[in-house]
This record gives structure tokens, C-alpha cells and sequence, in this order.
């Protein structure tokens, strides 16, 4: 995987603008009153998600100021339909309108319909889907100077004399492994979170500090352990590029992902699964300039540009729309793995653990003073009752810094 030529130009050169999806912001002046605002694109063979939201004009009279409110829309009947009389219709869940497409027809056109109840109905320009090309590799490399960790894509167009416009997406797991593997737990509550016995709740004595508490300690089972475990992370949808500056349109070594070389995805085995979907030069141009304004112009409050397209229009009213609806023959995907063996990771945490001694001396003399002030129960001996203690990140994936489930996901796949 590290021995490949790495050219600084491609970055350089390469149109792409990433970012993670955010909702849209569309500042409205009190004259245009109010916009539906669209996310989403129709993909053949996927359940696809749209957004709705209402981008309504708020005057604030002390500052002469019209900012944007965003509201989502809740209400409404949204729809893939086709020339030939293919209709899939969505369901909601949460505030995202799903829709399960069929394989759709390369031959036949198709548009998303939208109903409202206040400000009528919406249609996407109608179009057949574009077919996408294969990703032809999925590599990485560490930078040297900052430590980074670059994930490289390459693909190309079907027609060397012909550029392609692309937008990515792309799903993360990565395995962790805690600092320690705690073998033994000390539990004085319920699952509710009460005391089990009143006596709990008083300053216990003994040797170790560990008093009259031993029926709360007790040995774990390795199906108990939580030191391993598996988190996830996504981006969707705003990451979109173009073929037009590289030669003979052949996109090499595009870095679509930046990884910080402290950052716990390369801790023990971190996988990305990247998914490519081919877009129109129009709808390319609309993610262009959307990015612009959200980015560099402020968003919010910034005037909506004159010149930013959408190809969704309201069929029975004067209620604008913001967005642009693309149609795909398919989604190409591809997947790559990365071992903590092939880079060089640099842990940003530093374990920590106490015996019996220590804990005195922080203050801590009883097993209840440990676990109160967020210790957790490492070793213990059942024979001498001396222990060693752990915060309890250091021995809990599930714990917020590490924010893992212990449930190995179905696609992992070992080294």
C-alpha cells in the first residue's frame, strides 16, 4: 500500500469541494417570503432519502435585518415517478422522506414529485438517469510532515475526450481496543441507578477501603468485557468533483478524506467504503455554487445568488424551490481497509490507573469514593482485597470518548 508516487499537482488541480452534510441555509429577503428547499437525488436500486424545509424570511426591526428561519417540512407526499408510469412513493422517518427505488429504465425519464399542503405541488426536471463509471482504486497515504492519513481515489471517464462530474459519499467503522480489559466490577447500584442497600451511601471502612463491600465485587466473564468494540461515522452527499483538469480525464489519486494521525480511527483497523455517483454538469454547477455560498459568502447571511440554478419548479402556485434532483443509473462502491501495522498512529490519550495507595492518597480511601468520582473497579484479589482502579474510559468502548458498540458489524472483515 506505501509504495506508490504520490503527485502533489493532482491536488492542486482537482475541482473538489468536500464537507459533510449540513442543512442548507438559504438566506430569503421579506420580499420573496418563503422557499422550499430540496435535498436529495434519485439512485436506481437504492433507498433514497430527501429533505424537506422551509426557508422563511424573519424581519428583525431594530436591525433592518432579514435573516432565514429553517423549518422542516413534515407534511408533504413525495414521490419517484417515470414516463412509462413508475411511481414509488416515500415514507417518513424522523424528518427524512424515504423512498425505495426500483431499477430504473436508462431509456425512459424520471423526476421527484413533491405535494404540499400550503404551498402546492413541486417537480424535478425530468431526466434520464446518468450512468456511473467504476471506482478504479482506493488507496491511502501517510503524509510525512503532519502525520495525516490520505484517502486516494481514482476513476475515469467512460470517454477520454469527454469530463465526468462526480459527487462522493462514503461510510467509516473503525475497531478499539481500551487502554485495559477489566476483569472484575464493583456494582453498588441498580440498573436504575439506586444504592442496592442503604448502607451504600456511608463511608465504609477497611484496610483498602474496601469495608463491608465484597458482595458488590465480583469477577467478570469475557462475554461481559467491554475493552473491544466497533464506531461509525458518515458523509453524505456534498462531496463532488470533476474530471476537466485531469488529462485524458482520468482522476488519480484524488484525496477525498483527511485523517489526523491522533485520530482514534487508526487505532486498531479503520474501514472506509466509498460510494460514487455520476451527475450532470448542471447539477455539478448547482453543488458548485451552493458550497460557495455556504462556505466562503457566510451562508446565512448572505444573499441568495441570482444566479444559483435549481431544476425544481412549482407546477400549480408562485412558491419557489431551492435544489437540484439528479437521477443515477447506479452507485459505484468500493471499500478499503487500513491496519494500525501500515501507518504510523499516535495515540492522543494517556491510560491511567491506581492501586489502593494511590487512590488514598487522591483522597479516594472507599470503593464508593472511587466509583463516585468516575473510577471503575480494574483488578481486584479475592484473597488480600487489594485492587487497582481506572477511569472508566480506559476500560469501556461505550464510553462517550470512544463512543463504540460492542456489536461487530456483519460486513467486518478480520485482517
Amino acid at each position: 500500500m506505501r509504495n506508490y508516487i504520490y503527485k502533489v499537482c493532482i491536488i492542486l488541480t482537482a475541482s473538489l469541494l468536500s464537507a459533510c452534510i449540513d442543512d442548507y441555509e438559504a438566506n430569503i429577503s421579506s420580499e420573496e417570503g418563503h422557499r422550499l428547499v430540496v435535498e436529495g437525488s434519485i439512485r436506481s436500486g437504492e433507498k433514497c432519502t430527501f429533505y424537506l424545509t422551509n426557508s422563511v424570511s424573519v424581519n428583525n426591526a431594530s436591525s433592518g435585518v432579514y435573516n432565514s428561519e429553517i423549518l422542516s417540512v413534515l407534511d408533504a407526499e413525495v414521490s419517484v415517478l417515470g414516463e412509462d408510469g413508475t411511481c414509488y412513493t416515500s415514507h417518513l422517518d424522523g424528518s427524512e422522506y424515504q423512498v425505495q427505488v426500483g431499477q430504473l429504465n436508462p431509456n425512459v425519464r424520471y423526476w421527484l414529485e413533491i405535494k404540499t399542503t400550503s404551498d402546492g405541488t413541486f417537480e424535478s426536471s425530468h431526466e434520464y438517469p446518468t450512468p456511473t463509471p467504476a471506482i478504479d482504486s482506493l488507496s491511502f497515504r501517510q503524509n510525512k510532515e503532519d502525520g495525516k492519513v490520505l484517502i486516494l481515489l481514482g476513476t475515469s471517464s467512460p470517454k477520454a475526450d469527454e469530463p465526468i462530474y462526480l459527487q462522493w459519499s462514503y461510510e467509516e467503522a473503525w475497531e478499539i481496543y481500551t487502554p485495559y480489559c477489566a476483569t472484575w466490577a464493583f456494582e453498588p447500584r441498580d440498573k436504575y441507578g439506586s444504592y442496592y442497600a442503604p448502607s451504600l451511601t456511608k463511608a465504609t471502612t477497611g484496610e483498602n477501603g474496601s469495608g463491608n463491600l465484597p458482595e458488590f465485587i465480583r469477577p467478570l466473564s469475557p462475554n461481559e468485557y467491554t475493552n473491544h468494540g466497533w464506531a461509525f461515522s458518515h458523509c453524505i452527499n456534498d462531496i463532488h468533483g470533476s474530471s476537466q483538469q485531469f488529462i485524458e480525464n482520468k482522476i488519480a489519486g484524488l484525496d477525498i478524506r483527511q485523517i489526523e494521525g491522533s485520530d482514534n480511527r487508526l487505532q486498531t483497523r479503520y474501514r472506509i467504503c466509498v460510494h460514487q455517483r455520476a451527475i450532470t454538469k448542471n447539477e455539478y454547477e448547482y453543488l458548485e455554487l451552493r458550497s460557495k455560498q455556504t462556505t466562503e459568502m457566510g451562508g446565512l447571511f448572505t444573499p441568495l445568488p441570482s444566479e444559483l440554478p435549481t431544476n425544481i419548479h412549482c407546477t400549480d402556485g408562485s412558491t419557489k424551490a431551492i435544489g437540484y434532483v439528479g437521477v443515477s443509473s447506479s452507485t459505484a462502491s468500493k471499500v478499503l481497509y487500513i491496519n494500525r501495522k501500515d501507518i504510523t498512529f499516535n495515540p492522543g490519550y494517556k491510560a491511567e490507573r491506581y492501586n489502593d495507595e494511590e487512590c488514598i492518597e487522591r483522597g479516594q480511601k472507599t470503593y464508593l469514593q472511587r466509583y463516585n468520582n468516575g473510577l471503575r473497579l480494574l483488578e481486584y484479589d479475592d484473597i488480600s482485597s487489594k485492587s487497582s482502579w481506572t477511569p472508566q474510559w480506559c476500560i469501556d468502548c461505550r464510553h462517550p470518548y470512544w463512543g463504540c458498540t460492542t456489536t461487530r458489524p456483519d460486513y467486518w472483515e478480520d485482517r
